[in-house]
């Protein structure tokens, strides 16, 4: 390709390379340079002296040299100044990212009057820009340059020389758009580009000085004894960035070494050249559609009218993802959990050296786990809730445990697995269109070796296959196909990763169920949020600012007859493929349209619904919920409509083109007698024959069950069932039994609600918001994480503690507040309260708080007593006891620090005074923090089963049928039913 003065471009010569100081450049994706000249932009000009390209650089510095170094490298002229454009300009040449993606940033960097199109003078300082960065960061010169040969960075001429080169390159641009126009637009200047190979080739060279400085051993070269003629070109050969994914499949000679792959320069055709054993050169071609996929992405190129200068919106969960996030943080850092999970690993120790000794006192053999009180919102906080084969049973997870709920009887079926020194919460759910089998997938919390993907069996519980799953650390997304036969998962990875096995067997086919692992691919290293199956096959997976579609076709093997999935890629839909499209949406849920090929509707944080049809946005519907957003679809095949909920806390039905149907209801004005829902905000949704499931942010389990229409409007009248409750945020560490009552406790989490239950007929009874109490409330500063609870002797009076060291005591039926005090009220800050203790008597009422310290208040009249001090000013768990038979108090701090006081005089007295003494509540402080009222009795052995972290607190209630126990960070609370006690045993 000539250019005006006749000078050509020459190939790169095999040697060439960046220099050592801008070698970390390599690396550089164009996200970063993106970055780095939004830095330019609003910070200096594009002329930076040597202390302002150190501040630029901060962003994201050289690994390998110092700053100061690249900028003398740079400082070509040595005038102590260094041109942004020639950098940047350079820098994406060198990134990591489609030839396309460069071609964009750069055009948009030198379109300067920001129309759209380049001037002649616009395009050819592009492309000057270019050779002298380039020539910058390899050392320049006519002997190891990538430019033209009479181009040398140190010649003072150079800058003249290049000036007319790229002027050449530029009119040659021109000479194929229209003359009248007197403009380049970025299509004509890419077609311009695809057309003229010298080009193109001298694009690849500059790129495969890149992948040689960041390392790339099998980045494509050309072959022994080609020249420059050769078509065999590469282009995002080994891009992680890359978001279309696709297989080919072919074979070679057996013994043959596949030695080279790459695309054809005009990326037509896959060709892998092998060596077989004999020494013969074979080769594979595989036609790919990157030539239909070019048409397509230039077809909606930009269509959308969204800004793309303001910074994306990101979405933020309304439930608590805080221990899922906490096991990938460690997962990836190699760290430990931190203390959101209460429990360590010297607790542990203590716990199995007291097994060994004590295992008369903890036969659980006759005890099982009867019932889980709240919900895991799952890894996504959505499709966290099913239907099973049976209309009246529902399907989700709590804790540890999978749980079918029979709506009839009040009574759950569990899935768990019961392994020591193995924790898990099950971060993700599915259930097959049969409605017989669900599948769960875990996330580890305190375990080594493989997350699960465990299937069982809806009606029994019972597990039927395990399958080590390749995600770490743990699952993020399940989901069946419409006929069942496939299962897809997403994992936690940085990248993603999908996964599709082929479900086979079972009772149908007359064996053992198998779930065999088809394929696995990377899908996006933003974060995913939703998951859908196809009728046709084609599954997509959707998140931040991207939606992905992979279709799969079946093909026979002719081995046993059985067939092969071919993947026909995995390929991203175009978000600004519409005009109302935004291309910085965040995508949270997705579904496939019952009866439509290929029709896909995804739902947005904006309050949107989008329709997909063959990657490409054919409708849009703004405001579909106002700007809340959506996080729940779900489709009604036997009627072809589209369910919608979201944080409005209204369900609405659309038909296939998007057209609103009804508004099923609006949750929050309907009534749910004397216990309202906690939070209105709607996480799930499922539906079937006209029933409405949905899932709350307050960890609700609720349905719509409508009761027949009005003669006026012809509309459904809905009654609301909420059949489960739990605890929403945080941790959950406060648990106390009823001292009157056989069967009601009490709980209370870092969601500021206290609960009270009957363990018995399995239902809440009352609850109280911390923040509701406004005569009572704490201020700006005040915090309504709870972490204690207690009792009064006389079962009147409830006492609850914070983490920040208040204390209120509510009425036990929860129906009002008696006082509230800070612990603290002559300091600025407070401790947390850790435990509450009422004395047997109902006289005193003694409160352990984190630095050490008690302090006991007359129960009665709730005035300060006294204060008394332990010796550790800073303890995690605290255990207080009064003696039954003596005045005494004790204290034990961190499972070893131990204090007795005398009641009224308050010394401290030694162990001797301790001997024999009858205690009100005997446990084991090295195991939890809580209390029961069973001398003989230590319930937490048992209450591992069933919680995904360690327990915290457990108690037994006054009927000693149940044993209750809390896990902390999974937040829900096991109920086990326990065996009749013996006569010998009781007191």
């Amino acid at each position: 390709m000539g250019a005006a003065n006749g000078t050509q471009f020459r190939l790169v010569d095999a040697d060439v390379e960046l220099r050592r100081e801008t070698r970390d450049f390599a690396r550089w994706t164009l996200a970063d340079v993106e970055q780095l000249h939004r830095r330019f932009k609003k910070t200096f000009g594009f002329a930076v002296t040597a202390s302002q390209f150190e501040s630029l650089l901060l962003l994201k510095s050289p690994e390998s040299v110092g700053i100061e170094e690249v900028f003398e490298v740079l400082d070509a002229n040595h005038d102590g100044r260094v041109d942004g454009l020639e950098l940047l300009a350079a820098l994406a040449c060198v990134c990591r990212a489609t030839f396309e993606d460069k071609a964009r940033f750069a055009f948009d960097l030198f379109d300067f009057n920001h129309n759209g199109s380049l001037s002649l003078a616009e395009l050819a300082l592009l492309m000057k820009s270019v050779l002298i960065g380039m020539a910058l960061l390899t050392g320049g010169g006519p002997e190891s340059s990538a430019l033209p040969s009479s181009l040398s960075a140190a010649d003072g001429n150079s800058s003249m020389e290049a000036m007319m080169l790229c002027l050449g390159l530029a009119e040659n641009a021109f000479s194929h758009v229209d003359k009248a126009t007197s403009m380049l637009g970025f299509e004509d200047f890419i077609a311009w580009a695809r057309r003229n190979r010298e080009f193109m080739l001298q694009v690849e060279r500059f790129r495969l000085i890149a992948e040689k400085a960041v390392g790339f051993e099998d980045a494509l070269s050309l072959p022994d004894g080609s020249d420059e003629d050769s078509d065999l070109d590469v282009e995002d050969l080994g891009n992680p960035d890359k978001l279309v994914t696709k297989k080919y499949t072919g074979c070679f000679s057996r013994g043959s070494m596949i030695r080279r792959v790459g695309f054809s320069f005009a990326n037509a055709f896959v060709v892998a050249l092998a060596r077989n054993s004999s020494g013969g050169t074979q080769v594979a071609v595989w036609k790919t559609d990157y030539d239909d996929e070019l048409r397509l992405r230039q077809r909606f190129a930009l269509k959308s009218t969204v800004s793309l200068e303001t910074d994306p919106t990101w979405y933020v969960s309304p439930v608590d993802r805080t221990l899922l996030e906490e096991c990938i943080r460690a997962q990836r850092t190699k760290e430990p959990i931190s203390k959101s999970v209460p429990c360590t690993e010297d607790v542990e120790a203590r716990d199995d050296k007291w097994l060994e000794t004590e295992d008369a006192l903890a036969n659980d053999e006759d005890a099982y786990l009867e019932f889980v009180y709240g919900l895991n919102p799952g890894a996504t906080g959505s499709r966290n809730v099913f239907y099973a084969d049976d209309a009246w049973e529902i399907v989700y997870a709590a804790g540890a445990c999978g749980v079918v709920y029979n709506t009839k009887t009040q009574t759950q079926l569990l899935n768990y697995k019961a392994e020591s020194g193995r924790q898990s919460v099950i971060s993700a759910l599915a259930v097959h269109p049969k409605g017989d089998l669900v599948a769960s997938g875990e996330c580890l919390v305190r375990a080594s070796g493989a997350p699960e993907i465990v299937i069982w069996d809806a009606n029994s519980g019972s597990t039927v296959v395990r399958v080590a799953s390749k995600h770490q650390p743990g699952v993020l997304l399940l989901e069946f196909s419409p006929e069942g036969h496939r299962l897809a998962s997403v994992g936690m990875e940085s990248d993603h990763t999908l996964a599709i096995y082929a479900i086979s067997g079972g009772e149908r086919e007359g064996g053992r169920l198998r779930a065999t692992l088809l394929m696995t691919c990377k899908t996006s290293t933003r974060r995913v949020w939703g998951l859908s199956f196809g009728e046709d096959g084609e599954l997509a997976t959707c998140g931040d600012q991207h939606i992905l579609f992979w279709q799969q076709g079946t093909a026979n093997s002719g081995r046993n007859g059985e067939d092969d999935t071919r993947s026909t890629g995995l390929k991203s839909g175009l978000l600004t493929s519409h005009k109302e499209c935004n291309p910085q949406a965040t995508l949270l849920q997705i579904a496939h349209m019952s009866g439509r090929a290929r029709v896909v509707v995804s739902s947005q944080a904006d309050g949107s619904l989008y329709v997909w049809k063959d990657r490409v946005c054919v409708i849009v519907r703004r405001d579909a919920h106002g700007d809340a957003p959506i996080p729940a679809l779900a489709v009604d095949r036997k009627h072809s409509l589209l369910y919608s909920a979201g944080a409005d806390s209204r369900v609405c039905a659309w038909n296939a083109q998007l057209e609103l149907v009804r508004v099923v209801a609006d949750i929050a004005q309907l009534n749910t007698g004397s216990l309202p829902l906690t939070n209105t905000s709607i996480q799930s949704l499922s539906v079937r024959d006209g029933h409405v499931l949905f899932t709350t942010a307050g960890s609700e389990v609720c349905e719509l069950v409508g009761t027949g229409s009005t003669q006026k409007t012809q509309e459904k009248d809905w009654r609301l069932h909420v059949y489960i409750r739990g605890h929403a945020n945080g941790q959950l560490c406060g648990l106390a039994v009823h001292p009157c009552k056989r069967a009601q406790f009490a709980s209370a989490g870092d969601d500021g609600i206290v609960r009270l239950w009957d363990a018995a007929t399995r239902s809440l009874l009352a609850f109280h918001q911390w923040n509701c109490a406004s005569e009572f409330s704490t201020g700006a500063g005040g915090n309504d994480q709870l972490r204690a609870l207690a009792f009064s002797a006389d079962g009147k009076h409830l006492a609850v503690g914070t983490v920040d060291g208040v204390v209120r005591v509510l009425t036990a039926a929860l129906d009002g507040v008696v006082t509230q005090w800070s612990c603290w009220q002559d300091q600025q800050q407070g401790h947390a309260v850790l435990t509450l203790q009422y004395s047997p008597d109902g006289t005193f009422l003694a409160v352990g708080c984190q630095d050490g310290t008690v302090h006991v208040y007359n129960a009665a009249s709730y005035r300060k007593i006294t204060m008394l001090r332990g010796l550790t000013p800073n303890t995690d768990t605290m255990r207080l006891d009064f003696a039954r038979d003596r005045p005494v108090l004790h204290m034990q701090c961190n499972g070893n620090e131990i204090r007795y006081w005398e009641l009224g005089t308050w010394k401290t007295l030694s162990s001797v005074h301790a001997r024999d003494v009858h205690w009100e509540s005997k446990r084991y402080p090295s195991l939890v923090n809580g209390s029961t009222q069973s001398e003989d009795f230590n319930g937490a052995v048992i209450a591992v089963d069933g919680h995904a972290t360690p327990v915290t607190n457990w108690a037994v209630t006054k009927s000693e049928h149940f044993l209750l126990s809390t896990g902390g960070a999974d937040r829900v609370v096991c109920q086990f039913r326990l065996p009749p006690r013996s006569a010998g045993s009781t007191q």
